[in-house]
């Protein structure tokens, strides 16, 4: 295409070049020509004239006068004027009709020959002259001088020359504007297709399409540049159809959004930015995010327009509150590159965060010092542990890692496999009813021996009632079991003992029951005889006396003696019979049994001006014949114990606290002194011995032994003079 282009304005050139040389040739040879042939009619003219003027001359032998001189011109269209000189150029005759312009003289001139003519040029204010000066004679010292005027010869000749420039200037005329039509056939596409190359080029700008022809190179530039710039167009709207829907989007949502561009001029903000920060009025981002007058040093500008993306946290001094920023660049359709920022306000989160992390140093804390394992576990069939405490190394041996998501050993490979059956009934039946359970079983430990351990868990459920781990403590009982073992032993021995001696004792008991009842019927019956003795009325007053009186009332001593010693007796067996005899365990309806002993409570409570208030209590998992004697125990301690300086109140009730049903029996009697709290269930232990209302010392010992032999707990709460509570729990149902 550029060769074309050149090769037009080459021919352009060269035909202008050649046209203008041909017509300065043409006319320099045509003007060459006319005048040798002028100069040849001049010289022919004046020959004649001189052969006239030299004849007349000679036959009249008189110089021509100026009216002859006037005559010749007058005769001739080429003679401008004649003149008659000697050689030392004095005028003898003119043509003129005036004086003679001595001027015309010109210059001195040398003769060069006396038969030669002399031709001279000179140009005047109104033509060119042409000076042919001729001798004459020969002999005669006089010049003729014969002037003709150029121009009016050169006229046909200048006529012919400018015809010939005209035709040359209309050829080269054409000539150039064949070349500008072609030249701009070519150029004026070829340069709007640059200047809008270059514009696209170095902003990105077009406005319009550009014409097509058919068939060149430029067309098939045009048509691709066309393609490119719909394309372009195409893109472009879908682009900005793109940047509409994200500007919405970016208008709706509560995050902040703002873009700025690498002078950090803020080329859009959103509506949340705007009501957290204010105006944008014109401020640089550092100006209106931090009142500064420069760039702040943490911004993160630098590394976005290098392309990366930064996830950043940004404390505001201005609002004080803490956003969590996404910087990332954004490809401008003008090629130029801008940086937008996503805000998020994360303050509540972060106090959040804080706090948690605060509960859980404290969390950690506590754990660290609960004297136990604490744990979280899947419910999966190795109980996978996805926390347990370091605890777990000192009780087991075996470092807390091993047991993190098994990576070692699960914590189930260590549980004692004739305890594992049971222990997992027992937690799979406390998951399935969502409540606590409580479970105690052998492990094995790394030194090869095993260790009791005594666990508390729970499931931890989520919305749908699903469940999603377990959380407990599992804490070493191993000497609280060997210290069971002890006491079952030396309660075994115990009980062989109370039963050997309440046999043993129950043997004298009866002789000395036997006996003293056959001694007050001899005593009776001495009486009688004493009636029929003669003897003095002293000795037989004495008789009477001892008999009568003093014998039947140390016989009364010794009955009442052997009473309580055998009701002594018989509470030790019974309370030696209470850690052997089996129990029947089963669901039981504690509201009947309580309501049972109430009923047999009644009468003694009326009588002591006291209420009995039984509420609803939950059921449980006992034997029913030791759970009555429980609750008779106590609502019968409770009445026995009432304060008589006022009216009695005894109240039943309980609740359920895990998995244990706990019930309370609550007075307001004379309440127990704090010295004697901690003894109260001890065998034989009575708060006040010399009190007609004091027992035994077994009531409170017998129930603490039925309550614990339930898997359950009794303590008491009591302030003297105020009342007590005795507490007490069971499994519930």
């Amino acid at each position: 295409m550029r060769l074309n282009l050149k090769i037009i304005m080459l021919i352009t050139c060269v035909s202008v070049g050649i046209g203008g040389f041909s017509a300065m040739f043409a006319s320099r040879i045509m003007k060459i020509n006319m005048r040798k042939k002028l100069e040849q009619q001049t010289l022919t003219i004046a020959q004649v004239m001189c052969d006239h003027i030299v004849h007349n001359v000679i036959a009249k032998e008189i110089i021509p006068t100026r009216e002859a001189l006037m005559d010749m011109v007058h005769r001739s269209d080429d003679i401008e004027f004649i003149y008659v000189t000697d050689f030392d150029r004095n005028i003898f005759a003119h043509s003129f009709e005036g004086d003679f312009p001595r001027a015309l003289l010109g210059d001195p001139y040398d003769r060069v020959s006396a038969d030669k003519p002399l031709i001279r040029r000179y140009k005047t204010r109104t033509a060119f002259l042409l000076d042919l000066t001729y001798p004459i004679i020969d002999g005669m010292k006089a010049d003729i001088h014969v002037v003709m005027n150029e121009g009016y010869t050169f006229t046909y000749a200048n006529s012919l020359r400018n015809q010939i420039l005209g035709v040359t200037l209309i050829i080269t005329a054409f000539g150039i504007l064949i070349g500008i039509v072609l030249s701009h056939r070519i150029t004026h596409p070829l340069t709007e297709l640059t200047d809008s190359m270059k514009a696209f080029g170095k902003k990105g700008v077009y406005s319009k399409l550009l014409p097509v022809g058919h068939g060149t190179e430029v067309d098939d530039l045009t048509n691709s540049f066309n393609s490119m710039i719909t394309e372009r167009k195409r893109a472009e709207m879908v682009l900005q159809r793109e940047r509409d829907n994200l500007t919405n989007i970016f208008d709706s949502i509560e995050d902040g959004v703002y873009i700025v561009d690498k002078d950090y001029n803020i080329q859009y903000i959103n509506p949340a930015l705007l009501k957290e920060f204010g105006a944008v009025e014109g401020r640089k981002c550092y100006d209106y995010f931090d009142d500064r007058n420069d760039a702040c040093p943490w911004c993160k500008i630098a590394d976005v327009f290098a392309g990366k993306s930064v996830h950043w946290e940004w404390r505001s001094e201005k609002t004080g509150k803490i956003y969590d920023l996404i910087d990332t660049p954004v490809n401008n359709p003008d090629g130029t590159v801008s940086k937008l920022d996503i805000f998020r306000d994360i303050t509540k989160r972060k106090r959040t965060e804080d706090a948690l992390r605060e509960s859980e140093d404290r969390y950690r804390s506590l754990v660290d010092n609960i004297p136990g394992v604490s744990y979280r576990c899947r419910c999966d069939e190795h109980w996978t542990m996805e926390f347990i405490s370091d605890e777990i190394e000192k009780l087991s041996g075996y470092p807390a890692t091993d047991f993190l998501q098994n990576s070692v050993r699960s914590y189930g490979s260590i549980i004692n496999p004739e305890d594992r059956k049971i222990s997992d009934r027992i937690t799979l039946k406390g998951i399935a009813r969502k409540e606590p359970f409580t479970v105690e079983y052998r492990i094995a430990t790394a030194a090869g021996g095993f260790r009791w351990v005594y666990e508390k868990g729970q499931g931890i459920f989520n919305e749908q009632g699903e469940i999603q781990y377990l959380d407990g403590v599992i804490v070493d009982i191993t000497e609280r079991k060997r210290a069971e073992e002890a006491l079952h032993a030396k309660t075994k021995e115990m009980e062989t003992l109370l039963r050997a001696v309440s046999h043993d004792l129950r043997t004298p008991l009866v002789n000395i029951e036997g006996f003293s009842g056959e001694l007050a019927r001899d005593c009776e019956d001495l009486a009688e005889m004493l009636q029929d003795v003669k003897a003095d009325a002293k000795t037989k007053k004495q008789i009477e006396t001892l008999a009568g009186e003093q014998i039947p009332e140390s016989l009364s001593f010794i009955r009442k003696g052997t009473q309580k010693m055998d009701g002594l007796l018989k509470g030790l067996s019974h309370l030696a019979k209470i850690g052997t005899v089996k129990l029947d365990i089963q669901r039981l309806d504690i509201n009947d049994i309580a309501q049972q002993v109430v009923d047999v409570m009644k009468f003694s409570a009326r009588k002591a001006n006291a209420t009995i208030e039984l509420e609803t209590l939950p059921d449980c998992h006992g034997d029913e014949v030791q759970i009555n004697q429980v609750f008779s125990n106590l609502i019968g301690n409770a009445v026995k114990y009432l304060d008589p300086e006022r009216a009695g109140r005894i109240r039943i009730w309980g609740k359920i606290e895990g998995n244990m049903s706990q019930y309370c029996v609550e007075d307001n009697g004379v309440g127990i002194p704090d010295h004697h709290k901690s003894k109260v269930f001890e065998i034989f232990h009575r708060v006040d011995p010399e009190s007609p209302a004091s027992g035994d010392g077994l009531g409170l010992t017998t129930t603490k032994q039925i309550v614990e032999r339930h898997k359950g707990y009794i303590w008491l709460e009591s302030e003297e003079g105020k009342g007590s509570k005795f507490f007490f729990t069971l499994p519930k149902a």
